[in-house]
């Protein structure tokens, strides 16, 4: 357990430091644009703009809070396993929910970040993997005892990967919701994305127009994003809610 007691201080303090980089990154990036953009308005209109982006910004920043402390609080959860102060399948609810939340932020920034954020990550991944597999050895929590079984056991124990939505907090709820909702928009806002093409000034033209100078842009669909993120968000309440209920 020394080796998990390391690894898990070392992935605390990775996690911790990840979300305080963003945050800054955001504060700084999100400030600066707007002072830029909005500096030859009135004061009137500089006041509102900074309002709306700090708005914005706490929103933004309570996301990534929901999505960033299942990963680094993964450590004292299993601490607590370890002293009996949590049962068996709260800790099963957590280590999923901390590994889908490890799982969103190796991923999504892959292509901006060059593949660097799965390299981050790779502690993570490897403290969920030792923790489960040291844990199950006392208490029997582990998700995957034996990857060559893995089909097998499914279907002959399918109880043992569900989920226990009785058990779990507001804040784990809030989490699962904003992961449906995020994962759902941005597939719906990448797929329904169109590239468009601008000449050598910077004007947009028709692709007809296009040649060797032009350049390529991918413009998001950040309308289909948020409905798909609103819609699903709600619906997953809706399901998570009934399922609970159930239970």
């Amino acid at each position: 357990m020394n080796d998990i007691n390391k690894l898990g201080k070392m992935t605390e303090i990775i996690g911790k430091f990840l979300f305080g980089l963003l945050v800054a990154i955001i504060i700084v990036v999100a400030f600066a644009m707007q002072l830029t953009k909005y500096q030859n308005n009135g004061l009137s209109e500089k006041i509102a703009v900074m309002i709306g982006t700090l708005l914005c910004m706490v929103i933004l920043i309570f996301i990534l809070r929901l999505i960033f402390k299942p990963i680094y609080n993964l450590n004292s959860e299993i601490q607590l396993i370890k002293e009996g102060k949590l049962d068996p399948q709260s800790f099963k609810t957590k280590w999923l929910i901390s590994l889908i939340c490890s799982a969103i932020v190796s991923i999504l920034p892959i292509l901006p970040s060059f593949g660097l954020s799965i390299i981050i990550m790779l502690p993570q991944f490897l403290l969920l993997y030792k923790s489960n597999k040291s844990l199950n050895q006392q208490s029997n929590l582990s998700y995957f005892k034996d990857a060559s079984n893995q089909a097998g056991r499914f279907i002959h124990n399918k109880s043992s990967f569900r989920v226990n939505f009785k058990n779990m907090t507001k804040q784990e709820y809030l989490v699962l919701i904003l992961i449906v909702g995020i994962v759902i928009g941005l597939f719906l806002g990448y797929i329904t994305g169109e590239n468009q093409y601008f000449n050598a000034i910077g004007n947009r033209i028709n692709v007809s127009n296009v040649n060797d100078n032009s350049v390529k842009v991918f413009k998001f669909n950040y309308l289909l994003f948020f409905c798909g993120f609103i819609i699903s968000s709600g619906l997953s309440y809706l399901l998570i809610s009934i399922k609970s209920k159930k239970q």
